[in-house]
């Protein structure tokens, strides 16, 4: 299932299906507002990812 979330592919597809949605029943933001969620949303996915790459054993060998 973590795998499927950091495709970019389906976050581009759960982002839209999730504007229309919003669209739908009037609730939808400015669409320039909307990207830049989706930006920020992607950006804490990537950064997420790569954090989880780090070993905590490798931080505390390389203060030794």
């Amino acid at each position: 299932m973590l795998e499927r979330v950091k495709n970019p592919v389906f976050i581009a597809a759960a982002a839209s299906l999730l504007y229309q949605v919003l669209s739908k029943y009037g609730l939808a933001p400015t669409l320039m507002q909307y990207q830049l969620f989706i930006d920020l949303l992607s950006y804490l996915l990537i950064g997420a990812g790569v954090y989880s790459q780090f070993d905590a054993n490798q931080k505390q060998e390389g203060e030794r």
